[in-house]
């Protein structure tokens, strides 16, 4: 059996290009499966918008087989002027489909096996106290696993390392995700500013020390550190901002996490290359 399958997601604004996945849809031999997201917090916060027609959109699916066959045909023909507009019509322009994808899996064996990949259940946190540096972390792995699978395909997935220690100069350090092939090849630490001034001060020390001494061991590795924050311009983050630069580490927003990653991962050329001999 041949499923083919494609991940929903939200573009808020078309002239950046930034997407959050809201879902993923699989279908094969008349079967249909699909998977949405359930806490739209994080969607209305990208978004800055009432994200209503979002989730009018994911009821229709979940309830109507019309519906899923619109999107389907919407998905298998994106050239078709007309269905574009009927689409953009019904639902918005700020839903987008990525490139399909085959597996030899059931519809409900690949949403199974995608859902953690594109939709990681992220920890909910209560609006007053903040999120943790483990949101951020969820979402570095999410982020990480997603770009990397877009850009060099499904068979890198085993190269994804979630938790994975690095050897540094003096001492080994986990990072929370980590693109590895025997060795390195990228790096991302989650840390959040919106935790109290004692915590994130603890966090930023810990993570400039695994750098440096990292650093030291791997020169060139391409490290990011993923911070979330309401008020970026604020001085915690700018003190940390230099703290990273001076240890050739990018220090990046949620929003800016895709881009980076896109640019570092097509720098990596020996990833095809070691997938194909390995």
């Amino acid at each position: 059996m041949v499923t083919k399958y494609s991940v929903v997601r939200y573009l808020p604004n078309p002239l950046s290009g930034e997407m959050i996945n809201i879902g993923v849809i699989a279908w094969g031999e008349g079967q249909v499966a699909a998977q949405f997201v359930k806490d739209w917090r994080r969607a209305k916060v990208f978004g800055r918008e009432d994200i209503s027609f979002l989730r009018d959109f994911v009821e229709q699916m979940e309830a109507s087989g019309q519906a899923q066959q619109k999107v389907l045909a919407f998905v298998l023909h994106r050239i078709d002027a007309k269905q574009l507009e009927q689409i953009a019509q019904d639902w918005s322009n700020s839903i987008q489909f990525s490139e399909l994808r085959t597996s030899l899996r059931s519809p409900e064996e690949v949403i199974r096996e995608i859902s953690p990949i594109y939709l990681p259940e992220l920890p909910h946190y209560h609006s007053q106290k903040g999120r943790t540096r483990h949101t951020a972390a969820m979402l570095a792995l999410q982020r990480v696993s997603q770009v990397l699978i877009d850009e060099r395909g499904p068979q890198v997935s085993d190269l994804i390392k979630r938790q994975h220690g690095i050897q540094g100069k003096f001492d080994e350090h986990l990072f929370d995700v980590v693109v590895a092939n025997g060795r390195p090849l990228l790096a991302a630490q989650g840390l959040s500013f919106e935790a109290s001034t004692r915590i994130v001060q603890k966090d930023i020390d810990a993570t400039a020390w695994a750098i440096d001494d990292v650093r030291k061991a791997h020169r060139h590795l391409p490290v990011a550190v993923l911070a979330l924050t309401h008020k970026e311009s604020h001085a915690p983050v700018e003190k940390a901002k230099r703290i990273f630069r001076g240890l050739a580490a990018d220090m990046i927003s949620e929003s800016q996490m895709d881009r980076w990653l896109k640019q570092k991962i097509r720098t990596l050329p020996l990833i095809p290359s070691l997938i194909h001999h390995g």
